[in-house]
């Protein structure tokens, strides 16, 4: 006659609490993916209302992006862009030309910027500038990109030398075109920078999103990496807003 094993009796009183165990894991891992989920959820509508209040929204385009068809961000709920032109002294952007052309054949805003070099001349630069653009400055204001980069950062750039040759680059492009130049740059850098010329200038700031800012902000660059959908491409790009309501950007800026 076989003898049969007989299991402790903890051996299923083990089992079961292992399965106990399981399950409450299965259920906290789900409940935190819903409240993740749901606090991403609840973060992006109220990033979308925040946005709704600014219904100007516009692109910054350089060469990187190749060929953009204008039409299609139009269509894209777009209304206005900028072009890159130039960087410190001697460097253009391949696009610029072409892509002013051909963002004539839309009814976009169109506006040029300038990265800026703290290595180079404000002249040599302004030279540079002014020999890409020609008289292709759109309607926008005129924009001057700047940010820390290399060795020139908050403490290198925290001089007086470097605050008045930059005033100086502004002083010299608004002088030559008879336009409102307007600073692009984040927060650190525009700390770090301002003058009390530059301090007067319209800024163009940079944030993660839309935020309360003051009127001397014209423009804001909420996503630096936003996925612009043009037909089955889509571009990467700074996304931007204009911090003022429909009915100030038409009496200022619709062509």
């Amino acid at each position: 006659m076989k003898q049969r094993q007989i299991k402790p009796i903890y051996a299923n009183t083990y089992q079961q609490l292992r399965h106990q165990y399981h399950r409450r894991r299965a259920w906290l891992i789900v409940l935190v993916l819903l409240v993740l989920i749901g606090g991403w959820l609840t973060w992006r509508h109220y990033r979308q209302a925040q946005l709704d209040r600014y219904p100007i929204r516009g692109v910054a385009i350089d060469q990187e992006n190749g060929f953009v068809d204008f039409q299609l961000v139009e269509q894209a709920h777009q209304q206005f862009v900028y072009l890159h032109t130039s960087s410190g002294a001697t460097y253009t952007d391949d696009q610029f030309k072409n892509s002013y052309n051909r963002a004539l054949g839309s009814s976009l805003s169109i506006g040029v910027y300038h990265v800026y070099s703290f290595s180079t001349s404000p002249k040599a630069q302004l030279a540079n500038f002014s020999q890409e653009v020609g008289h292709k400055i759109g309607n926008l204001p005129i924009a001057v990109q700047v940010d820390f980069y290399d060795q020139y950062n908050a403490h290198r750039l925290a001089t007086p030398k470097s605050r008045h040759r930059l005033s100086e680059f502004v002083h010299l492009v608004q002088q030559r075109y008879h336009r409102r130049v307007i600073v692009w740059s984040p927060d650190q850098v525009w700390q770090t920078l301002k003058s009390a010329t530059i301090a007067k200038q319209p800024r163009w700031a940079v944030s993660n999103g839309a935020r309360k800012l003051s009127q001397q902000v014209l423009f804001n660059e909420f996503d630096s990496d936003w996925s612009l959908k043009l037909g089955q491409q889509k571009q990467t790009v700074p996304a931007i807003y204009f911090n003022g309501s429909r009915h100030e950007w038409n009496q200022r800026y619709v062509r």
